[in-house]
C-alpha cells in the first residue's frame, strides 16, 4: 500500500496560492494518476466557480468540463 496523498499549500505570493499535491502510485500508473489528478482539480474548480488568473490578467473564461 502507498501513503495517503499529500496536499498542502506550498507558497503564498501577491497573486497566487501554490498548492503541492502528491498522490502516490506505482511508476507504471504515474501518467494516468497525473492526468486524473489534474482533471479532478479542474472539475472541482469549475464546480465551485473558482477561476484561474493568468499572466497580464487575461481571463480565458470558464474551465470546460
Amino acid at each position: 500500500t502507498y501513503p495517503a496523498p499529500e496536499v498542502g499549500i506550498r507558497q503564498f505570493d501577491s497573486h497566487n496560492i501554490r498548492f503541492s499535491i502528491r498522490p502516490y502510485t506505482e511508476s507504471c500508473n504515474f501518467w494516468d494518476v497525473h492526468y486524473d489528478t489534474n482533471e479532478m482539480i479542474k472539475r472541482v474548480f469549475h464546480e465551485n466557480g473558482i477561476k484561474m488568473a493568468y499572466i497580464k490578467c487575461v481571463e480565458f473564461g470558464k474551465i470546460a468540463r
